[in-house]
């Protein structure tokens, strides 16, 4: 994730999450009988990890297996630039266990597009892709280019109405108009709520403007940019554990939380601190560990970001 990235974060101030009162109500403000808390990575075809997330030796085509059994969801970009094949999607599908989730993003030839009918085949090609992914689909994103302001609040409506309900995305904005004294401005806020439409929450060193805790639905895709292990990554992460068990507390359903950094190697430890974190304040939002996935029949070779 290039947006927000800075030389260096020794100048940034990291303030922790703001707070919006609008959020414990739209919430429900009492605990969801089922929370989940699931973290993940933006891709797993790392050779990087070899040793350290995946078993000395494994090859690129079990990347993915091995992936699912360390983490419980990942963002799947490879939509953005392209539809990936029928038979790709269904090897994905068949290579991670029940209860794994793939977080698809909405193509660029809809989310960058002007409306028509190029973007409106590029919204039914997604919605296909995710049928073919069936149960393993979590949580679908819309990334909004910075450009678009709320003055196009319509198109982007009229956009994601386009895709079944089952399908409805996140939403992730980066323009500044959509915020105010970093939450969502009221007209963002009370159009997502009315539409049941989550929010992204993205948390990057250069774009401290568009961090914000307003939480429009009980489920939420949060984008966390790194610094390389530096150590305002860390004392981030301790804050995000608060304020994600504060919102299960009142009402949290479901949390998606993707760790970012500039090189992907450093990823899985980060994602360890949330861990960890999290066990102290609350385990129970954590998926078990499973177990290590047997042996694969060699007859074929999975594709692998």
């Amino acid at each position: 994730m290039h947006f927000g990235r800075v030389p260096s974060p020794d100048d940034v101030r990291f303030d922790a999450v703001p707070s919006d009162p609008r959020t414990a109500d739209a919430l429900g403000g009492q605990r969801a009988r089922r929370p989940r808390l699931l973290i993940g990575a933006p891709i797993w075809g790392v050779t990087g990890w070899v040793g350290e997330v995946y078993p000395p030796k494994t090859r690129k085509q079990d990347f993915l297996r091995h992936y699912a059994h360390r983490f419980p969801t990942v963002e799947l970009n490879p939509t953005f630039y392209s539809i990936p094949s029928a038979a790709r999607l269904e090897a994905w599908r068949a290579a991670v266990p029940e209860g794994f989730h793939f977080c698809p993003k909405l193509p660029r030839d809809a989310s960058h597009a002007r409306p028509g009918r190029p973007r409106d085949e590029a919204l039914a090609s997604f919605s296909d892709a995710l049928d073919v992914l069936g149960e393993s689909v979590g949580l679908p994103f819309l990334q909004l280019p910075p450009e678009v302001s709320p003055a196009s609040r319509a198109q982007i409506r009229s956009m994601i109405e386009r895709l079944p309900e089952r399908h409805r995305p996140a939403v992730e904005f980066r323009h500044h108009g959509w915020f105010r004294e970093q939450r969502l401005a009221d007209e963002a806020f009370d159009w997502m709520r009315e539409a049941g439409l989550p929010v992204v929450i993205t948390d990057v060193a250069g774009r401290r403007d568009v961090l914000h805790g307003s939480l429009p639905s009980r489920r939420v895709v949060i984008r966390f940019g790194g610094n390389r292990l530096h150590e305002t990554d860390y004392q981030r992460i301790q804050s995000w554990a608060d304020t994600l068990a504060g919102w299960f507390d009142v009402g949290l359903e479901d949390a998606y939380f993707f760790v970012h950094q500039p090189e992907d190697i450093h990823t899985p430890r980060l994602i360890a601190a949330l861990e960890e974190a999290m066990a102290d304040r609350a385990p129970e939002l954590l998926p078990p560990r499973r177990q290590l996935p047997p042996e694969p029949a060699r007859d074929g070779q999975l594709s692998f970001l």
